[in-house]
């Protein structure tokens, strides 16, 4: 959804639109089921420091990454957060990942390094959504267009999985103090809200806030609503379970990704056989670790 909202609109448009959504959805359900009852200053200090990573900077850097490489090569290279994740879980949970586990982890890093080493060749002119517009002749270039552009794209990704991996340790030891993830995702929303226009500032006046179609305003709020639940789930699954486990299963999503842009996404973006081998190789890694 995100990918098809991005033809028109901008990367930081459309995370402060889902960042709202997101606000406003977990604030009534804060609200009507007492949750702040139970806050405490030291679970809410976790919290607000894994916020600041996830969704915060997370969402940044991520549709940055889908709007410049697409959904499926941004949301593969994104999964190499279990291996920071299982890294600091290892070092600071006292988590112990068993043999077959860490064989899991190298075929995310191996799937990751596939789509890197395709995505660095700067031949996908899918990759900038201005040109599926056919509006955007009217608009000013930016020079991500480029090889050398397109080989530094890749970082957006990557910075994204960083983010989300080491927010989910920092989530679990909020949680050892205050053990809510609604607060915790209610937390992050709020936020989100006052880093993204932050960030904005770093970027010129036309790819901060615009969303151009009207069109466009359905698909972020589709987005809005997908993200919103997704990451309540996600903070409740590091709350229920090991982080080394749970969010290396969760990181199966480019394959679904890869599917749903493959029927979906063929005139934005081309799915190569190299993209689906390195899904693949990313969703067995993630298998393997939950399973062992």
């Amino acid at each position: 959804t995100m990918r098809t909202a991005l033809r028109t609109a901008t990367p930081m448009a459309g995370s402060l639109m889902i960042a709202s959504i997101q606000w406003v959805l977990y604030t009534i359900l804060v609200f009507t089921t007492g949750a702040l009852s139970s806050i405490n200053a030291a679970g809410l200090a976790w919290f607000a420091v894994a916020g600041i990573l996830t969704p915060g900077l997370f969402m940044a850097f991520f549709y940055i990454g889908v709007q410049r490489i697409g959904a499926a090569r941004a949301a593969t290279i994104k999964s190499a957060a279990p291996v920071y994740a299982v890294i600091c879980a290892t070092l600071f949970l006292g988590e112990r990942p068993s043999v077959l586990q860490f064989f899991g982890i190298a075929s995310v890093v191996a799937g990751v390094l596939t789509i890197v080493s395709q995505s660095g060749s700067g031949t996908r002119p899918e990759a900038n959504p201005a040109d599926a517009d056919p509006r955007s002749a009217e608009r000013p270039r930016t020079p991500v267009k480029t090889s050398r552009g397109r080989k530094f794209d890749i970082i957006f990704p990557l910075l994204a999985g960083v983010c989300t991996g080491l927010a989910a340790v920092l989530y679990k030891f909020g949680f050892a103090r205050l053990n809510s993830p609604l607060l915790a995702a209610w937390v992050g929303a709020t936020e989100a809200l006052l880093i993204l226009p932050l960030i904005a500032l770093l970027f010129p006046k036309p790819d901060r806030y615009r969303i151009g179609a009207r069109r466009a305003w359905l698909w972020v709020i589709l987005a809005g609503l997908a993200t919103a639940g997704a990451i309540y789930c996600r903070v409740l699954s590091i709350a229920l379970g090991d982080v080394s486990i749970v969010f290396t299963l969760i990181q199966t999503s480019p394959l679904f990704v890869v599917i749903i842009s493959a029927v979906f996404l063929r005139e934005m973006e081309r799915v190569t056989r190299q993209v689906v081998f390195g899904a693949v190789l990313t969703v067995a890694g993630g298998i393997v670790v939950s399973v062992f």
